[in-house]
């Protein structure tokens, strides 16, 4: 984070106690925190959903009215002409998964990997498996949309009051991450806020198997070395073997959602309360 000048662990701090001030009620301070961000990176949105989910409006506008005052901060100190200018040709194309080398499997993203296996590329990738735009975007949009409906098919079961804070802020952190079209190892800093929560009610629940095992899928994320997998120069399928980060999540956000149905009420969540003190 520092060496690259990213600002991730900041935001993570922001992140961290957005949650914390939910916890604790105050959920006007904790939508100030998680708006900041917002008009900056947009990973700090999923909050709101969290907000929305458990309908904390107060916390859902006071993120919205922080973020405007931050846009509208930069956007008058800046001008609007670098702000247009980010937003055609930099953010639209980022979304879009289109960097300077959109086939890296740096990026340990479905969209680099199933973009590697069916777009050719004379330069970047010249031996995919198939060569089809058209199953590019048909892949994509199953690997985007079945995780998002997987999410809230399990939120929607009978019993959503019991789903534990910890868990669900695992599952939708892990979800913005998979889709995005792109992560380096500074992003999943954020995955530490819920990594913490869970760890800290490991030995107070009958879901300690579950818990330690997305310990280990976190530490995995964090030890594969994704430019090394890159220098493989592999080519057809054999290219997936080069994105075990985004399989390592997969089965990080896998775990939490499965763990979600199990979770049962209780008084108070000891990993909100680790979490506070």
């Amino acid at each position: 984070n520092f060496f690259l000048g990213q600002i991730y662990l900041l935001m993570t701090v922001c992140l961290a106690l957005s949650i914390l001030f939910l916890s604790q009620e105050r959920d006007i301070l904790a939508g100030i925190l998680a708006g900041i961000f917002v008009p900056i990176k947009y990973f700090p949105a999923c909050l709101i959903l969290l907000f929305l989910l458990q309908r904390r409006w107060s916390a859902v506008w006071s993120t919205m009215a922080s973020a405007a005052v931050v846009f509208i901060v930069s956007v008058l100190w800046l001008g609007p002409a670098i702000h247009e200018s980010f937003l055609r040709a930099v953010l639209l194309p980022h979304l879009n998964g289109e960097m300077a080398n959109p086939f890296s499997a740096t990026y340990q993203s479905w969209n680099s990997l199933l973009r590697s296996l069916f777009v050719r590329d004379s330069v970047f990738n010249p031996q995919p498996l198939l060569d089809s735009s058209s199953t590019f975007a048909a892949a994509r949009a199953v690997a985007m949309v079945s995780p998002v409906a997987l999410f809230f098919w399990y939120l929607a079961r009978p019993g959503i009051a019991a789903h534990k804070t910890s868990l669900v802020v695992a599952a939708l952190f892990a979800l913005v991450l998979l889709l995005a079209p792109a992560t380096a190892t500074y992003h999943f800093l954020v995955l530490s806020i819920p990594i913490a929560m869970l760890y800290s009610s490991v030995s107070k629940d009958g879901q300690t198997g579950s818990i330690l095992l997305i310990l280990f899928l976190y530490v995995g994320m964090g030890v594969v070395p994704a430019i090394t997998m890159e220098r493989l120069g592999l080519s057809g399928l054999w290219k997936a073997l080069e994105y075990p980060r985004l399989y390592l999540l997969s089965g990080f956000f896998l775990v939490a959602i499965l763990s979600m149905n199990s979770s049962h009420r209780q008084t108070s969540d000891p990993a909100e309360e680790a979490l506070s003190s």
